[in-house]
């Protein structure tokens, strides 16, 4: 390790402005998370942390899709030809149960970028492992903690992905506990063709004003701990007056019960781009429902959708989370007045 840690006020101030760029937006907790997770890093590696500026999104097993904005810091919008971002997802429903489990996830994808893995492809899944282990142990992370998962505590640990997305998954040590872990992110190709089929449906204006927001798609299964997506920025996003990306994440899991389902709710993520739904302050979730719905019935969306969640058979309904997050989740079928879910996010 090379480099002296920076004064504690210095690193803290620094941290807080790569949060305002491109932290997640409504999880005090994570950054409070990042914040010790940093603490202890040299200043080599701290510094290469922030100079990927990566962007954080955390996900929940019942939310259904989300849209979020995320800005682009100055310095980073200036880099060219090759301008990328690592993507870090954090699955906050099977990691709150254990804050050393959160520390300790989040530890192994600050250790990643500090290590340079997003895009290396000359290294081994065995690997990765050992140098971030090595890695993290350095930073006082020396007992790897475990979490309960399909009914018997579970191991965090990185698992084989492309180069450009490295999961991080459970595994048993168990014989008998349940098998096929760890598991990958979701494979892109159904969302994809789901996609395809919605697009295939609307106008050409329609579609032309979706493909000018250059969405970054993520599909995700909830057994996933946390991941980074390497995703690489167009030039028409890096020359605006104020970059951004816009971030799609899908919960293949529950959609993926049904075909029906999954392209039900990969329109209503595109209807809603389409109508400028996102950092529009002025309407509430019922008049955006109401304009989403009237928008896909023109698609040929006539019928709303549903999947079990929960062990009930629910519809797929917009919820509420403020204007630059738009989530998407279930209401039960069953009862007319159950409201719609809306997300209870950590103060």
């Amino acid at each position: 390790m090379s480099g002296l840690a920076a004064p504690l006020g210095d690193r803290t101030s620094r941290i807080f402005a790569w949060w305002d760029q491109a932290g997640e937006l409504t999880s005090s907790e994570l950054l409070d998370i990042f914040r010790g997770v940093l603490r202890p890093l040299s200043e080599s590696e701290f510094t290469t942390f922030l100079a990927q500026a990566p962007v954080v999104v955390s996900f929940r097993e019942e939310v259904v899709a989300e849209i979020s904005w995320r800005y682009l810091s100055p310095h980073r919008a200036d880099r060219r030809p090759t301008l990328r971002i690592p993507l870090i997802l954090v699955n906050m429903d099977l990691l709150r149960q254990e804050r050393a489990a959160l520390e300790y996830a989040v530890a192994l994808q600050v250790a990643q970028i500090v290590l340079g893995h997003p895009g290396d492809t000359g290294k081994s899944r065995t690997r990765r492992q050992a140098e971030v282990d090595q890695l993290v142990k350095h930073w006082g992370f020396t007992t790897p903690p475990t979490v309960v998962g399909v009914d018997c505590r579970m191991r965090i640990v990185l698992a084989s992905g492309q180069p450009d997305v490295l999961p991080t998954t459970l595994q048993s040590d168990d014989p008998d506990a349940a098998t096929g872990y760890p598991r990958r992110l979701a494979d892109p190709s159904d969302g994809i063709e789901a996609l395809r089929a919605v697009l295939s449906r609307v106008s050409h204006v329609h579609a032309e004003a979706f493909h000018a927001y250059n969405p970054l798609i993520v599909h995700l299964v909830e057994d996933v701990v946390a991941a980074i997506v390497g995703y690489a920025i167009p030039a028409s996003v890096t020359d605006a007056a104020e970059p951004r990306i816009l971030i799609m994440v899908l919960n293949m899991d529950l959609l993926r019960q049904g075909r029906a389902a999954l392209e039900y709710a990969v329109a209503l993520q595109v209807a809603q781009i389409v109508l400028g739904h996102l950092g529009d302050t002025g309407k509430t979730r019922a008049q955006r429902q109401v304009e989403v719905d009237h928008l896909i019935t023109q698609w040929g969306f006539t019928a709303s959708a549903t999947v079990v969640a929960f062990g009930c058979r629910s519809q797929l309904v917009l919820g509420s989370d403020g204007p630059d997050v738009l989530v998407t989740g279930v209401q039960l079928v069953a009862d007319d007045d159950v409201e719609a879910f809306r997300p209870e996010w950590p103060s």
